[in-house]
């Protein structure tokens, strides 16, 4: 029998609660990201067959693309095309009950947004360090 075992990296964003909003951004642009983007390429590079693969809320990528310089993020499409940096439906962690059905389409539609930039289909959402969804979303999910 075989057994497949995924190990999913991923980054929960915590924008103005751990540190002001500005620094835990620059923290993950010129910090977690970068760290991010190496350790794919090492892994990628080495003789063994596992991959890091490195997943966060879809605004993070977004807005990375937006800010970062040519360098940056010509290395960041190209690990984004090798499928060692992905994102998830959902923009961020956030309390969906506090969003209307407008803000809320509007966080899907910047993975919508990356998906048709790089030919993806993002398929899931996560959810972690809140007490749950409101079920209005579901009909949004759709």
């Amino acid at each position: 029998m075989t057994q497949n075992i995924h190990l999913i990296f991923k980054t929960h964003l915590d924008v103005g609660f751990t540190d002001y909003a500005s620094r835990v951004v620059e923290r993950y642009f010129k910090k977690y990201i970068p760290v991010s983007l190496r350790v794919a390429r090492q892994m990628r590079d080495s003789d063994r067959p596992e991959r890091f693969i490195w997943t966060t809320g879809s605004w993070l990528i977004y807005e990375y693309l937006e800010q970062a310089n040519a360098l940056e993020r010509a290395e960041m499409e190209a690990a984004i095309d090798l499928g060692e940096i992905a994102w998830h439906a959902l923009p961020f962690t956030t309390h969906t009950e506090l969003m209307d059905p407008d803000l809320f389409r509007f966080g899907l539609s910047l993975s919508q947004s990356l998906d048709k930039r790089f030919g993806k289909k993002t398929i899931a959402a996560k959810m972690t360090d809140v007490p749950g969804h409101t079920r209005g979303i579901v009909p949004l999910l759709v």
